[in-house]
């Protein structure tokens, strides 16, 4: 999947793009993102001939500006209905419909932002502790195990693998400059010697990834078999890229 939040260290990458004259699809296929996302991103923040870094910083900071002043106006009797209401296990959604009903507005968003950052120790009175206030997949713990559980060691390769008997077995890696900007991925046919090779703009696995997928796209099927990384961060995103390609 592609991740469609902007963050803030893609804002100077898409100015640059759009200035050397990039579509916005190519310039989704760089940052790993969704074309829509950076383009309506793009849209909100100036289009095309408008777009600069330092305006989008100011209306991100008015956004989370007025975030703020929403939380400051929770407060007497409307925030002693929400920790009621919370303490009944109401979800924020529900209590904003049933405010609304007594004339009382307020959006469910602004109670998880009061506790999030004011009240986290109201946190337990929710009906279900995921999305925010949880690990989407668990804990740290059990998440690392997974993870493990997907690698398998290079001594599990199969034995044509290491005889370098046919086309299609493939080893990764990445080469990093003296300065460390430089990134360079390459990729390598153990039988022919092959060789996939490009720039990396950021040290990001998913965009790693989709990097990869686009290039490897191109090589045939029957020339595409096994594929051998290292445990390098970089290279964590490794089962998004085996998606990607078709």
């Amino acid at each position: 999947m592609t991740y469609t939040r902007i963050r803030k260290e893609d804002w100077s990458v898409i100015a640059r793009m759009l200035r050397a004259g990039y579509a916005g699809a190519e310039i989704a296929r760089t940052l790993g993102k969704d074309p829509s996302a950076v383009n309506r991103h793009i849209n909100q923040h100036g289009g095309r001939d408008g777009y600069d870094v330092r305006e989008v910083r100011r209306r991100r900071h008015m956004t989370r500006v007025d975030a703020m002043e929403n939380i400051r106006s929770l407060k007497g009797s409307l925030l002693h209905s929400v920790v009621r209401l919370l303490k009944k296990h109401l979800s924020p959604e529900q209590i904003a419909g049933v405010l609304k009903l007594k004339g009382k507005t307020i959006v469910a968003s602004t109670i998880y932002r009061y506790l999030n950052e004011r009240a986290p120790h109201l946190k337990w009175y929710l009906c279900s502790s995921k999305g925010k206030y949880r690990r989407r997949y668990g804990t740290k713990k059990r998440e690392k195990a997974r993870e493990e559980a997907k690698k398998r060691r290079i001594d599990e390769r199969p034995g044509i693998v290491e005889r370098r008997e046919r086309l299609g077995d493939w080893e990764g890696d990445t080469m990093l400059g003296r300065d460390k900007r430089v990134r360079i991925v390459t990729f390598v046919d153990r039988r022919s010697g092959y060789l996939i090779a490009f720039l990396l703009p950021k040290m990001r696995a998913t965009l790693l990834a989709s990097l990869s997928a686009a290039r490897f796209r191109h090589i045939p099927k029957e020339k595409r078999k096994t594929l051998t990384l290292d445990n390098g961060v970089e290279f964590s995103a490794w089962s998004f890229s085996k998606r990607r390609v078709v």
